[in-house]
C-alpha cells in the first residue's frame, strides 16, 4: 500500500513539475517577446500607455457621492494597461476581450457621475453583492441621448469585438497558426503592422474614453476637471493622430484612412 502510494506521489509530482515547466517556459518566452517589441516600438507604445494613464487624474473628486464613479474610473485604467500587455504578449483575443471590457467600464463611468447612488450599480441578496441586471441598458440609453458621438464611436469597437473575438469561432483560431508548418502556437502569428496598429488602437480607445469622461465630468458637481490634464491629453492625441496617419500610408491599411 505504501509502495502504490509512493508510485502515485511520483507521478503526480512528475505531471505537476511538467506543467510547471511548460508555464515557466511561456512566461519567459512571453516576456522576452513583449521586450523585443517594446525595443523597436518604444515611443508608440509611451504615447498609448501615457493616454491610459491620463484617466488616474482627469479630475478631482470633490464629493464622497463619487465612490461608484472612482471605482469605475480605475477598472476603465487598469483594463485598457492589460489590454496593452495582451498585444505587447501576442494574445490578441484576450487583448480584445479586456478592450470590450474597458469600454462597457467606461460607460459606467461616465453614467456614474450622474446617477451617483450605488444602488445603481449593485444589490446585495443572500449570497452577496452582486451586479444591477439591467443598468446597462439604462447606461447605454443615456449615452446616445447625451454624448451620441462618443456613443457611436465605442459601439464601434464593441460591435467589431462581438463579431470577430466575443465568442469562439475559427477565424480568431487561425492567429495562432503557424502558417509554414500548419502547427499551432500559444501565442499570435508575428504581424509587426497589424501588431502597431492594435497598439495605437488602444491608445485611440483610451483618448475617446478620456474625452468622454472629461465631458461628462464638466456636467456634474461631484467632480471637477483637471484642465492642465486636459492640456496633456491634447499633446498626447495629436502625437496618437500622427501615428494613426503613418500607419495608414501602408497599402494593407490605407482602406481604413477614412473611417
Amino acid at each position: 500500500m505504501a509502495a502504490r502510494e509512493k508510485r502515485t506521489s511520483f507521478f503526480i509530482d512528475s505531471y505537476e513539475r511538467l506543467c510547471l515547466s511548460l508555464l515557466y517556459e511561456l512566461a519567459e518566452l512571453e516576456n522576452q517577446i513583449m521586450k523585443d517589441f517594446i525595443l523597436k516600438n518604444h515611443d508608440l507604445i509611451r504615447n498609448t500607455e501615457e493616454i491610459a494613464k491620463l484617466l488616474e487624474n482627469v479630475v478631482d473628486v470633490c464629493d464622497e457621492k463619487a465612490v461608484a464613479f472612482y471605482s469605475l474610473k480605475n477598472e476603465v485604467q487598469i483594463g485598457l494597461i492589460q489590454c496593452l500587455l495582451s498585444y505587447l504578449r501576442n494574445h490578441q483575443v484576450q487583448a480584445k476581450l479586456m478592450l470590450r471590457y474597458s469600454v462597457e467600464t467606461a460607460c459606467l463611468c461616465a453614467y456614474s457621475l450622474h446617477h451617483t447612488n450605488i444602488g445603481n450599480f449593485l444589490i446585495n441578496d443572500e449570497i452577496g453583492a452582486k451586479p444591477v441586471s439591467n443598468t446597462s441598458k439604462k447606461v447605454y440609453k443615456w449615452l446616445n441621448r447625451e454624448y451620441p458621438t462618443h456613443a457611436e464611436k465605442l459601439q464601434n469597437v464593441k460591435n467589431m469585438i462581438n463579431y470577430y473575438f466575443a465568442h469562439g469561432n475559427l477565424f480568431a483560431s487561425l492567429l495562432t497558426l503557424d502558417k509554414e508548418n500548419y502547427s499551432y502556437n500559444y501565442f499570435d502569428r508575428d504581424d509587426i503592422l497589424m501588431k502597431q496598429s492594435h497598439i495605437w488602437e488602444v491608445g485611440f480607445v483610451a483618448a475617446l474614453v478620456y474625452d468622454l469622461i472629461h465631458q461628462s465630468a464638466r456636467d456634474c458637481s461631484v467632480v471637477s476637471v483637471r484642465n492642465d490634464v486636459f492640456d496633456r491629453f491634447l499633446s498626447l492625441y495629436a502625437k496618437n493622430q500622427n501615428y494613426r496617419n503613418a500607419l495608414m500610408e501602408n497599402t494593407r491599411l490605407s482602406q481604413w484612412r477614412n473611417k
